[in-house]
C-alpha cells in the first residue's frame, strides 16, 4: 500500500473514531453497542475501498487467456492464479506463467482427491478411439524418378514415407455428457496418438516372427494399460501442449481431467501396430531384404486403415485423397462407440510400377487409400468378427442349413461388400459381391495379379464400447425394485 493510501486510512480512523465518541457520549447505554458496531462497519469499509484503490485486479484479458491456454477453467480460479501468482516488486501485474504453474500444481493436487473419491464408481460410458500417424502408402513422387534414391535403398524399401504407424485404445467415463466434452476429447487424442507411438519408443516390442531376413512382421499388438499410464503424454497437436509447464504422464493427465470434470476417467485397453523394422540378425541361409525389392522399390506394401461408427462432432479424418489436419493424406484420427482397425498387405512385382503410374495406367495411391478404408467401414459397420470363417470361433446359432446361409456372416471376406466406397470399386456390380471377390478383382484391375492374391487382410481390430466390462450386480433387480416402488406411490 503507497504512503497516500496510509495517511488517508489514518485520517479516515481518527474522524470515525471522534464521530463515533461524540454519537455514544448523546446516546443512552443500551444503544451505545448499535453505534460501535456501526463504526467497525464503516472502518472495514474504508478499508476494502483503499485497498482495492491500491492493487488492481487481474485483467480481463489475462483471464481470457488462462482459460484459452488451460480449457475448463473457471473465470474465479483464473482470477485466484493470477492474484497469488503476482509478485511483491510488480503487484499489478498479471504473470501467465506462473498462474498456469499454479493452477497445474493446484489440479494435481484436487485431481488425485477427486480420482481416489471416484475410483470406485462405474465408468461404462466413453468411446473408442483410432488414430492412423501413418498409413504406409508412399507418395507418387517418390515413387517416380524424381527422388533420386540409390538402388540398394529402394531394393530395401527405403524412401521418404514413414512405415504405418496406428492405434486403438478405449477410454471410458461415467456419463455421455463428459465423453462429449472437448476436454475429454482432446485427451482421448492424445492418448491415441501416444499409444501409436509407443511400440517404436517405449521398446519391448522386438520379439516377433522373423520371416523375411529379420524383417518382422507388422502386426497388431495390444498394449499393456499399466505401461502406457506411466509413459509421458505426447500431445496430438502443437496447441495441446502448450499451457503444460513440464511434462506429464497418461496418467497424471487423466487425473488432471478428473480434476476439472469431476468424473471417473480410465483407460481399458489399447493396441497399436508394431514391427516392420529389422530387430533381429537373420541367418546365413535366409533371404535377404534385396531379395524383397526390385531396383524400381519394394514389392511389399503393408497399410493401416481405420475407422468409427458413431463419431463425436470434434472428430477428424482424411478422405481418400484428400488433406488430413496435419497434411497428411493418410492421416486419421476419429472416435466412436464401435471403431476398426486393420492392416492390409499388398504384395506384387508390379506394385513399384502401380505406385509411380504409367502413361496408360494412373498411380494407384488414391485407389488404394479408399480401399484399405472401405474395408475399415466394412468392419465398424456390420458385426465382424474375424478376417476369414476359418478364424471364427463364435458362429451364429441357427435351426438349419437354409438359416445359416441367410444368416450375415460374421468373416469379413464373406461379407456382401456393402460399404466399398465408389473411388475404389472395380466394377459397378462390386458391392453386391463378397469382399475377398472384390479384392481379387481389384488386383487385376491394378496389374498386381501376377503371383496370386496381391491384397490380403492380416490384422483386425474391431472394438465397441463398453463391451469387455464386467455386468453390475443387482443393477437391473435395483431398476425393478425402483419401478415397483414408483407404481405403489403413485398408486398404478
Amino acid at each position: 500500500m503507497s504512503t497516500r493510501s496510509l495517511l488517508r486510512l489514518s485520517a479516515t480512523l481518527r474522524s470515525t473514531s471522534t464521530v463515533s465518541t461524540s454519537v455514544e457520549r448523546t446516546l443512552p447505554l443500551s444503544n451505545r453497542f448499535c453505534c460501535s458496531n456501526l463504526s467497525r462497519q464503516s472502518f472495514s469499509t474504508s478499508c476494502r475501498a483503499l485497498a482495492s484503490d491500491a492493487v488492481k485486479k487481474p485483467s480481463i484479458k489475462s483471464i481470457g487467456e488462462i482459460r484459452k491456454l488451460m480449457p475448463g477453467t473457471s473465470m474465479l480460479k483464473a482470477r485466484e492464479a493470477l492474484s497469488v501468482t503476482r509478485s511483491a516488486d510488480k503487484p499489478d501485474e498479471d504473470d501467465i506463467r506462473a498462474a498456469l504453474a499454479w493452477l497445474e500444481e493446484d489440479r494435481r493436487k484436487t485431481g488425485a482427491k477427486k480420482a481416489e473419491k471416484v475410483s470406485s464408481r462405474s465408468a461404462r460410458e466413453g468411446v473408442v478411439a483410432v488414430t492412423v500417424l501413418s498409413d504406409g502408402i508412399p507418395s507418387q513422387i517418390e515413387s517416380s524418378d524424381k527422388v533420386q534414391l540409390t538402388q540398394e535403398a529402394r531394393r530395401s524399401g527405403l524412401g521418404l514415407t514413414p512405415p504405418a504407424k496406428a492405434s486403438i485404445v478405449e477410454v471410458n467415463c461415467e456419463t455421455d455428457f463428459v465423453a462429449r466434452n472437448e476436454v475429454f476429447e482432446q485427451l482421448v487424442r492424445d492418448i491415441a496418438h501416444t499409444a501409436a507411438l509407443f511400440p517404436s519408443l517405449a521398446g519391448g516390442f522386438e520379439k516377433g516372427s522373423s520371416g523375411d531376413g529379420g524383417l518382422v512382421d507388422p502386426r497388431l499388438e495390444e498394449i499393456p494399460v499399466e505401461k502406457l499410464l506411466e509413459f509421458p503424454l505426447l500431445p496430438s497437436s502443437p496447441d495441446a501442449g502448450i499451457a503444460a509447464q513440464q511434462p506429464k504422464t497418461v496418467g497424471s493427465a487423466i487425473i488432471d481431467v478428473v480434476s476439472r470434470l469431476g468424473e471417473k476417467v480410465s483407460v481399458t485397453r489399447a493396441s497399436a501396430l508394431v514391427g516392420g523394422l529389422t530387430t533381429t540378425t537373420p541367418s546365413a541361409d535366409s533371404p535377404r531384404r534385396s531379395q524383397l525389392g526390385t531396383d524400381r522399390g519394394n514389392t511389399i506394401l503393408h497399410v493401416a486403415s481405420a475407422f468409427a461408427h458413431g463419431s463425436s462432432s470434434g472428430s477428424k479424418a482424411s478422405k481418400s485423397g484428400s488433406s488430413g489436419s496435419n497434411n497428411n493424406p493418410g492421416f486419421v484420427s476419429t472416435s466412436g462407440r464401435v471403431a476398426s482397425l486393420l492392416l492390409t498387405r499388398i504384395r506384387s512385382v508390379n506394385l513399384p510400377d502401380a505406385l509411380s503410374g504409367t502413361p496408360s495406367q494412373p498411380s494407384i495411391q488414391d485407389s488404394t487409400r479408399a480401399l484399405v478404408r472401405s474395408l475399415a467401414r466394412q468392419t465398424a459397420g456390420m458385426e465382424t468378427k474375424s478376417i476369414t470363417s476359418s478364424q471364427l470361433e463364435d458362429r451364429p446359432d441357427t435351426s438349419s442349413e437354409e438359416e445359416a446361409r441367410q444368416a450375415p456372416s460374421m468373416a469379413l471376406y464373406d461379407q456382401e461388400f456393402m460399404m466399398l466406397l465408389p473411388s475404389a470399386s472395380p466394377s459397378p456390380e462390386s458391392q453386391t459381391k463378397k469382399v475377398k471377390q472384390v479384392l481379387d478383382q481389384w488386383s487385376e484391375s491394378k496389374g498386381l495379379s501376377v503371383d496370386g492374391p496381391a491384397v490380403e487382410v492380416i490384422a483386425m481390430k474391431r472394438w465397441e464400447l463398453g463391451e469387455t466390462s464386467k455386468p453390475e450386480v443387482g443393477k437391473e433387480e435395483a431398476a425393478n425394485n425402483f419401478a415397483e416402488e414408483v407404481r405403489r406411490v403413485a398408486g398404478l
